[in-house]
């Protein structure tokens, strides 16, 4: 189950990262300042996300054997 909550984690930060390029590029950036932003945009809402679920108990191996 924990795996399944790192692929969404990762699949919502790829979104992310996406449209703040997209954005960013509108807005005139450079192509390099455009993969940059999008990076930063990616790695922060992957650890944002990670962390999150963490705080709520997903990747907890006590709780999953609670749950049985």
């Amino acid at each position: 189950m924990k795996y399944l909550f790192i692929v969404v984690a990762t699949l919502m930060s790829t979104i992310v990262a996406l449209v703040a390029a997209l954005l960013k590029r509108a807005d005139g950036a450079s192509v390099s300042a455009t993969i940059l932003f999008g990076g930063a945009a990616f790695g922060g809402t992957l650890v944002l996300v990670l962390s999150v679920l963490s705080l709520l108990g997903a990747f907890d191996p006590r709780a999953a054997e609670q749950k049985k």
